[in-house]
């Protein structure tokens, strides 16, 4: 089911919670990081540390952090001296060392700056220089060793050998080549190149638009000669599944997604999904970029808004190629890579025109988007299923509330914490938070204004702990100081009741203590481990996650339908199976099993106590069965009951599953009873259903002894004999009354060619008005 979600909750976190810790003041400590380039902090990571630059007027060293404040430090000051500053600008982590590239400005007049390549192991005496590049002036390019410059990535990478971008005076800006060694870095190639991307033991760059490759063999540099193939966004391409990929033009497809073996003849269009010809496009930040599943990209699909995207990916064939957001819904991007971030579970991107975020779960119309306001979102960072992002508003008018922590699940924005609250006219100053990054399970960040920045740790423990009342909305009752939301697991440990006063998310929850439904709903995305009761009142609890289940529910811990809530199962299809819904009353166990190999629908279910419109044996019990849209379903239904709620007159050995519809209990196709439970198949109308036996006034009988209705299925022509004439009663699966036909002693012949193909429902009534008969025909 499709989730388009335009609005934004804008909830004040507590900054004082345990949860939200500074690790060490990086201003007081000589260690505050020189670049908050965002995606430098998704790749300084090597061997389970981060490692980041740090001035030392006028040279730079490098510093290390892995979450503690003893092991945030400097490991080197690499010594620059008659210069005017020098910043590292990429880490690229490497087999047995991470690369350094560090940018020194020698001198304004004349202007004059160079670069360096580095190595280190995370030590002192590791930390050496490789090489130090040819001086060059203002406006000549220097080095560069990430080849995906929007994820400050290098995609050569195989071990310790690395291909870069390096400089020579007399060269200038071409390919070269480093094993870790100053002896094994070089240039190896007199070329411009963009995009270098290793594939298998080939290196391959985009020049002159055209494909190129460098031999692993040999060495040598190949022209991939495709006539009329044009590379457009040359500054990135994919190695994905033993093919290369990249965004190409030519006059007949308009600009597609392309794959290549390295080969002319193998080098080909992969699929055409934008209906344009001509070559219109726009980069994207996050166009091939990928998880350890899928490739995504992007197509335009309006050649008069050429900033909106569509967003597609493939996991290398064309039957796992799949849409995943609706046509032009996603912004091209900016200059910065940093509003956009994927895992293997979700893919999120900031779309700046529309101020909203964008969220996939790579399946198809699993996707949600969420305004964020008038908030921009930067720094995006995926953690635990969750977006945090630096979120603020940035308005020349003034009343800005500037950047801080934010979140969002896809569903609701959040403003998680007010680390600076202080006012500079009408304008909040923000904390301005960047570097988000995970160690050991735990989110870390820096925040904070000129000399009083600090490096903060968030734990992302979601237990209630009963701290401030047993209210589920309370942030408080939580061990992060802030309230889930539907992307964080939730743990509530036995002794602390709950209750939910308003509309409560998460993702999975373990329940060891009763839980209070007392107003909203509670909306999982995920499962739920039932180690205790829920009470649902007049709420409702909603599975919405594509694969969300219940498990633990038995006799003692179990959801109580009591009022009028419903347990609700969205998108119950074939591909999803049996669902259990661990349900009862107050007094008594009823649960449910439900599936549906119709359409995908969304269906509800609650049981009361007692049964009504019949004096026949029966369980003493009602289940209320719903679905969200009238048709379509074919659901196989298993009720289960307690031995001590049957009456009297019950019979087990032939009992059914009835379903009350037009003032009568219907017989389902029920199986036999089994340890208190029946099930009922091909149920394609709802609500309510029982268990009973059809006696002998019971509709089952009376259709075999008072009347006949054949051929069932029918294409015009229906035949309903009777023994003493009467009425016969059409209805649609609402319960709407379709047609009516009068009815002779004997065999009548039916002319129904005005009703649309489909499930009926006939009843059948004698001369004084008694039921007869009921039960469905198909018109085909």
């Amino acid at each position: 089911m499709k989730k388009i979600l335009f609005f934004s909750l804008m909830m004040l976190g507590i900054t004082g919670s345990a949860q939200l810790t500074i690790v060490k003041d990086v201003s007081a400590t000589g260690l505050r990081p020189t670049d908050n380039e965002h995606f430098i902090w998704q790749n300084n990571r090597w061997n389970g540390k981060h490692y980041y630059g740090v001035t030392v007027t006028p040279s730079v060293a490098i510093a290390v952090t892995d979450g503690t404040n003893a092991g945030t430090k400097v490991i080197k000051n690499l010594g620059h001296s008659g210069v005017l500053s020098a910043a590292i600008k990429a880490i690229i982590p490497a087999k047995d060392h991470f690369y350094i590239h560090v940018y020194v400005y020698k001198s304004w007049s004349p202007y004059i700056q160079y670069d360096e390549l580095w190595k280190s192991d995370g030590t002192d005496a590791g930390t050496v220089l490789l090489k130090r590049f040819d001086e060059r002036g203002e406006t000549t390019e220097g080095i560069s060793i990430t080849t995906d410059q929007y994820e400050a990535a290098n995609r050569s990478l195989s071990g310790n050998e690395m291909y870069f971008y390096g400089y020579t005076g007399s060269n200038g800006r071409k390919i070269w080549k480093t094993d870790g060694t100053a002896a094994g870095t070089s240039m190896i190639a007199d070329k411009s190149a963009n995009a270098l991307t290793r594939l298998n033991d080939d290196v391959y760059f985009a020049s002159d638009f055209k494909l190129w490759k460098i031999s692993g063999t040999t060495g040598s540099v190949e022209l991939i000669d495709v006539p009329n193939i044009f590379i457009v966004a040359t500054m990135r391409m994919a190695a994905f599944k033993n093919k290369l990929y990249f965004m190409g033009f030519d006059e007949t497809n308009g600009v597609e997604l392309w794959s290549s073996d390295g080969t002319p003849s193998g080098t080909k269009i992969f699929t055409n999904t934008s209906p344009l010809t001509n070559n219109v496009y726009s980069l994207t930040t996050f166009n091939l970029t990928s998880t350890d599943d899928y490739l995504l990209f992007s197509t335009l699909h309006n050649a008069s808004v050429n900033t909106r995207h569509t967003l597609y990916r493939t996991d290398g064939t064309l039957g796992g190629t799949v849409q995943l957001s609706p046509a032009d819904a996603v912004d091209a991007g900016t200059s910065s890579g940093s509003m956009f971030s994927k895992t293997n579970e979700n893919f999120y991107c900031f779309n700046m025109n529309q101020k909203t975020i964008f969220r996939t779960n790579y399946q198809e119309n699993g996707y949600s988007i969420v305004s964020t306001g008038a908030y921009n979102a930067g720094n995006l960072v995926d953690y635990k299923g969750t977006a945090w992002y630096a979120g603020g508003t940035a308005s020349m008018s003034g009343n800005n509330d500037f950047a801080e922590p934010h979140r969002t699940d896809g569903v609701q924005t959040v403003k998680t914490f007010d680390i600076i609250t202080l006012m500079q006219g009408t304008n909040n100053i923000g904390s301005n938070p960047f570097g988000f990054h995970e160690l050991n399970g735990n989110l870390y960040f820096f925040a904070g204004l000129g000399n009083a920045m600090k490096l903060y740790q968030f734990q992302g423990d979601y237990t209630f702990n009963r701290s401030a009342g047993n209210s589920w909305n309370a942030p408080g009752n939580w061990n992060t100081g802030v309230v889930p939301l539907s992307s964080e697991d939730t743990l509530v440990p036995a002794g602390s009741d709950v209750e939910i006063s308003s509309t409560a998310s998460t993702r999975n929850l373990a329940l060891n203590a009763p839980l209070q439904i007392v107003s909203g709903s509670l909306n999982l995305e995920g499962d739920l481990n039932l180690n205790s009761r829920i009470t649902l009142n007049n709420s409702k609890l909603n599975l919405k996650g594509i694969s969300s289940t219940i498990t633990g529910g038995n006799s003692t811990n179990y959801i109580v339908t009591n009022g009028t809530g419903t347990v609700n199962v969205e998108n119950l299809n074939s591909a999803r199976g049996i669902v259990n819904l661990p349900i009862g009353t107050a007094t008594n166990y009823n649960p449910v099993s439900i599936a549906n190999t119709g359409t995908s629908d969304t269906f509800s279910a609650r049981v009361s106590d007692g049964i009504s419109n019949t004096t026949n044996g029966a369980v003493n019990a009602t289940w209320e069965i719903s679905e969200g849209t009238a048709g379509g379903s074919n659901v196989s239904l298993t009720l289960g009951w307690n031995a001590s709620q049957q009456n009297a007159a019950f019979d087990s050995a032939s009992a059914k599953v009835g379903h009350y519809l037009n003032g009568s209990w219907l017989e389902e196709n029920s199986g036999e009873v089994s340890n208190n439970s029946i099930t009922a198949t091909g149920i394609s109308s709802f609500s309510p259903f029982a268990v009973m036996n059809f006696g002998t006034l019971a509709v089952s009988d009376f259709s075999k002894s008072k009347a006949t209705v054949y051929p069932n299925p029918f294409n015009e022509n229906l035949n309903i004999s009777t023994e003493n004439g009467g009425v016969v009663n059409f209805y649609d699966l609402s319960g709407k009354l379709v047609s009516t036909s009068v009815l002779m002693k004997g065999t009548n012949s039916l002319n129904k060619s005005s009703l649309a193909k489909g499930v009926y429902i006939y009843q059948i009534r004698n001369t004084i008005g008694e039921i007869l008969s009921s039960g469905k025909v198909i018109k085909k």
